[in-house]
């Protein structure tokens, strides 16, 4: 059997579609993954920069309480 006699065949035409939505799955997972990916690295760079904040700040304090 041909690819094209495979592709117009009714069978393969509902394989074809079980696999388009098997790959369209797997894209939204990816996308969800990544998605979640940079809202943790959001978080991060936050906890960071509050955690450089707080450090500044008490380095802050400590020169403003020795002067």
């Amino acid at each position: 059997m041909s690819f094209l006699n495979l592709i117009v065949d009714a069978k393969t035409k509902t394989k074809l579609y079980y696999f388009k939505e098997i790959a369209m799955k797997l894209i939204e997972n990816t996308v969800q993954v990544f998605e979640k990916l940079q809202q943790m690295l959001c978080l991060g760079n936050l906890t960071k920069h509050k955690k450089y904040q707080t450090l500044a700040l008490e380095v802050v304090k400590g020169q403003i309480q020795i002067q």
